[in-house]
């Protein structure tokens, strides 16, 4: 097997571990598991980070884990454009590359390496846990792969009027009881309000 043979072998082997769809077991490949732990990981401690005492004095352990998320979140994305012709969604050379680098789903992992570069041009810490926050959908992505995400979906569309009808006096009863009270407490309290 020639160096082209080698790189085709490997590239079918990361493709199929890093794309969902190509997966041929049951459930998300070991690799995809990790990056949900990650995920997940990520969205606690950009939630931890809310908290002064729990930063205080560990800002450096806080950013460091920062660089590692990212460096594994560059690698993985780095490794989806790569084997990106091996789907057929896509096509092969450079246009099925720049195909899928402007898909939705690869702009959220882009997305995934943006807090690091926030960090390095100094944007506020409310701006950088949100784009941290947006790593979940990255999960929503990998989630849409799933039986269970399909059912879901399929349940959800077909009580579709009932949910938005309870989803809509919800908002009249929130808006109601927050009118009472203002009325009530509004002149008691009114730094509050």
């Amino acid at each position: 097997m020639g160096v082209d043979g080698q790189k085709s072998a490997l590239r079918q082997i990361v493709y199929m571990h890093t794309e969902p769809s190509a997966w041929p077991h049951h459930g998300l490949s070991p690799v995809n598991r990790v990056i949900c732990v990650l995920v997940v990981g990520s969205a606690g401690m950009a939630i931890a980070e809310t908290e002064a005492t729990l930063t205080a004095g560990r800002e450096a352990w806080f950013l460091g884990f920062e660089w590692a998320l990212t460096l594994i979140f560059a690698v993985e994305y780095l490794a989806r454009v790569w084997v990106s012709v091996e789907n057929p969604r896509f096509g092969p050379g450079w246009r099925g590359r720049m195909r899928f680098i402007t898909s939705p789903g690869a702009l959220i992992d882009l997305l995934a390496i943006a807090p690091i570069l926030l960090t390095l041009a100094g944007s506020e810490a409310f701006l950088l846990r949100t784009f941290r926050l947006l790593r979940m959908l990255r999960l929503a992505r990998l989630g849409s792969f799933s039986a269970a995400m399909r059912h879901v979906g399929t349940v959800v569309h077909s009580r579709r009027h009932e949910l938005l009808l309870a989803v809509g006096i919800s908002m009249v009863l929130l808006l109601m009881s927050s009118t009472l009270l203002y009325l009530v407490e509004g002149d008691i309290q009114p730094e509050q309000f």
